[in-house]
């Protein structure tokens, strides 16, 4: 009989893991946040990736791509506070719509 091959999940990160991280990446936000080059950029990111995930942000030993993947939910939820944050009637697709047409009587 073949052996079944599951991944055991792990435990959600605590606020306190979870800001941790966040300030690991925050520190390195030139590296991450700027352009610098198609190769050495590249590089530079995946070691900082690498250094954050092994700087041990929680006891269980997290991935790089577990990280990441913390950093992009929190990003989009930080997006989708703003949005929802935002005043409708002030948004700027509301004042473009304004401008490009033209008053007709």
């Amino acid at each position: 009989m073949a052996e079944e091959k599951t991944k055991k999940r792990c435990q959600n990160l605590s606020k306190l893991e979870k800001a941790f991280a966040l300030e690991l990446i925050k520190s390195q936000e030139e590296i991450f946040e700027r352009f610098q080059g198609a190769n050495q950029g590249k590089l530079k990111k995946k070691l900082c990736w690498e250094k954050i995930a092994l700087s041990g942000v929680c006891p269980e030993n997290r991935g790089v791509e577990e990280i990441k993947t913390m950093f992009k939910n929190s990003k989009n939820s930080e997006k989708k506070a703003l949005a929802n944050s935002v005043d409708p009637d002030e948004t700027p697709h509301d004042a473009a719509i304004f401008i490009t047409k033209p008053y007709i009587e």
